[in-house]
């Protein structure tokens, strides 16, 4: 393991390069693996990135030993929550399709539990793979793993299996071999969490936990399956020959996730769990909290592999409907602040995640980007471009210090943000509109080809019906000269232009802080 890391990282010369690295392993590595690694390094003097002074501060020369160091500590912090016994669980690795790993350990699969798992778009369990297997018996438990196809979600089937859900079901029962096991479980995360509750239905198995699953009227569903999601749950209970524990799970801030968990709810009884950590924010990834309270392996025996069933309730559709409406989410997240706010309201591809980085270095907290766990961007950028609905989204904006990325730089937001937010600063990243038309092209047809939502996004984020050169760059120039001419003459706005080489000593100035003794960030750098 020691040389498989050093030869992936050799050549690493940005963070996200490394990043992508660390990601791959942690989807990757088994428990007895990250072990290996973990151990056989800290053991080793020479491993600068691993070094820290009397203070416990990283000795690290450059960024991307920062990363490293980061990741290593973070690892094993959460492999040690997952850790109930000393002894590395020894699963083993077997891939049975293109999208279907099984990982077990040898022994009699009659007195096992086979634990079913969805993942999400990320391909794992909201949680590196050496944790979650770590928070099972490897001599009690086998676990498959169902991995999320990239671009069209388990609702148009699995590659090799089928070409439908459905059909997708009968071709897993096929391959599971389940009736060999003690019991069947299932486990689905975000993505995964509606098609973990399907396939339970359908093949009876013994239980099953949805952990911030999909909302079920969901139209992608409708789409390809032709009928309402609702119909095919409702045809599934009626084949039923027992009653199957199944529990909701969702992080208590997450509206789009609460309101999911009760509308399947009002669908079929279940068992709602409010992930709520003494209030603090949880987000979308509702498994890592538990995880990180060093409770995981007993909220699993607690639910799917020793179910308990202690409050199974069916939710009234109008109280779904109120789900949608609460305007309280933010609120109880983050109080709401007063003083100026920092936006960066550049396109796309332009640099808006570096600016992003630059705010959390200079302290600027907290941001609202794609990546918070404090906010949903992608519910606050469909309030806009589905219904027009700004005020929410500029209400959701009284709860953050700095902003980058969707929904801050959708049409003329930023003219609305500056009447809302007196004395604020605002700063436009821009790059030469043929190296951003490459860059855009590129994000949308290479690294997500088949995300077709992704793309409608952008459509109507650009106000245009196609993705072609000069439709784009003709909308990018148009939003750019507008943004300058509304400023024209302002001194709390800044162009940057980061291609150009502009970094801390033209941002800093502006914002009124110092600049920081560390390196300008390059993220997302292509």
């Amino acid at each position: 393991m020691i040389q498989l890391y050093l030869r992936l990282t050799l050549h690493c010369k940005t963070i996200n390069q490394i990043n992508r690295v660390h990601i791959a392993l942690e989807n990757w590595m088994t428990p007895v693996k990250w072990e290996s690694l973990y151990l056989g390094l800290t053991s080793l003097e020479e491993y600068q990135f691993l070094k820290v002074n009397e203070r416990g501060v990283p000795t690290s020369a450059n960024d991307v030993q920062y990363a490293q160091h980061d990741w290593f500590f973070r690892m094993n912090q959460m492999y040690a929550k997952a850790k109930t016994c000393e002894v590395a669980q020894p699963f083993l690795r077997r891939s049975q399709r293109q999208h279907v790993i099984l990982y077990t350990c040898p022994g009699d699969c009659k007195h096992k539990t086979l634990v079913v798992c969805f993942t999400g778009l990320a391909q794992r369990m909201m949680i590196p793979l050496a944790p979650f297997l770590q928070s099972f018996n490897a001599e009690l438990t086998d676990i498959l793993m169902v991995r999320y196809p990239k671009g069209k979600g388990f609702r148009h089937g699995l590659e090799g299996l089928s070409d439908s859900f459905e059909g997708t079901i009968d071709a897993l029962q096929d391959l599971l071999s389940s009736k060999l096991y003690a019991r069947t479980v299932a486990i689905g995360v975000s993505g995964g969490g509606l098609p973990a509750v399907l396939c339970s239905l359908k093949l009876g198995w013994d239980s099953v936990i949805s952990m911030s699953g999909n909302h079920p009227n969901d139209e992608r569903w409708q789409e390809a399956l032709g009928f309402r999601l609702a119909e095919l749950i409702k045809k599934y209970q009626k084949s039923l020959n027992k009653k199957i524990p199944i529990f909701l799970a969702y992080g208590w801030d997450a509206l789009p996730d609460v309101a999911a968990a009760e509308a399947l709810a009002a669908i079929l009884p279940a068992t709602l769990i409010k992930i709520n950590p003494k209030g603090k924010p949880v987000g979308h990834v509702s498994m890592l909290p538990i995880l990180m309270s060093g409770k995981l392996s007993q909220f699993l025996q607690n639910t799917i592999l020793k179910p308990t069933i202690t409050t199974s309730v069916q939710v009234s559709p109008a109280r779904v409907l109120q789900a949608y409406k609460d305007d309280s989410l933010y609120s109880r997240v983050l109080p709401k602040l007063t003083g100026p706010r920092y936006f960066c309201i550049g396109f796309n591809k332009t640099g808006t995640t570096t600016i992003g980085r630059c705010f959390e270095i200079l302290g600027l907290n907290p941001i609202a980007e794609p990546r918070s766990p404090h906010m949903d961007y992608q519910h606050l950028s469909h309030l806009i471009f589905e219904y027009g609905d700004f005020d929410r989204v500029l209400d959701a904006a009284e709860h953050f210090r700095a902003f980058q990325d969707r929904p801050w730089n959708i049409w003329d937001m930023y003219q609305r943000l500056d009447g809302r937010f007196e004395g604020s600063y605002f700063i436009l990243t821009e790059r030469n509109p043929e190296t951003w038309w490459r860059s855009v092209e590129k994000w949308l047809t290479v690294s997500h080809p088949k995300d077709h939502d992704k793309l409608l996004r952008y459509l109507k984020h650009l106000k245009v019906d196609r993705l072609e050169k000069a439709t784009f760059l003709n909308a990018y120039q148009a939003y750019n000269q507008a943004v300058k001419s509304y400023f024209k003459g302002r001194d709390n706005f800044l162009v940057m232009n980061l291609e150009n080489g502009d970094g801390w000593d033209k941002l800093c100035p502006f914002v009124g802080v110092p600049i920081p003794h560390v390196n300008f960030p390059h993220a997302n750098k292509q």
